[in-house]
């Protein structure tokens, strides 16, 4: 560019920055449709957290039997009064135990079903406990 295009008002500075000039102006229906693909996008991403959501619920309701004993234990315990007996609670940890008890069997590595050994006996505990409990609540209060 040479100083005659300078003072020629411009016409030549125009010209080339022509193919930059959609970047310098504001497209509002460019922008409209821009928001509404970002609302379709977290519209998809939330259904898809959802979804996430629903999986981690249903992995939450195979602990879940073991958090109801527990807190009930607590509840047990800290109460003078006999509470409301977690019978399906109870009996869904049994039938786990077993099933932990027959992968322990069969178990080749010594190490990991000693570890296994403990996480049920830590439940058989909890279990004893909330049982022996309640026993003691039911013969004082015959």
């Amino acid at each position: 560019m040479n100083t005659d295009d300078l003072y020629s008002g411009g016409a030549a500075l125009d010209s080339q920055l022509e193919p930059y000039s959609d970047i310098t102006h504001y497209n509002s229906a460019s922008a409209t449709e821009n928001n509404a693909m970002d609302t379709q996008q977290l519209s998809d991403n939330q259904a898809q957290e959802d979804e996430e959501d629903s999986d981690s619920i249903e992995e939450q309701e195979d602990e879940d039997d073991l958090s109801i004993l527990m807190r009930s234990w607590i509840n047990e315990r800290s109460s003078p009064e006999l509470l409301e007996y977690e019978g399906s609670a109870l009996e869904n940890l049994m039938e786990l135990v077993d099933f932990q008890m027959q992968k322990i069997q069969t178990q080749q590595v010594p190490f990991i079903g000693n570890i296994l050994k403990m996480d049920v006996d830590r439940i058989k505990y909890l279990v004893r406990s909330y049982l022996r409990t309640r026993l003691g609540k039911i013969e004082d209060h015959v």
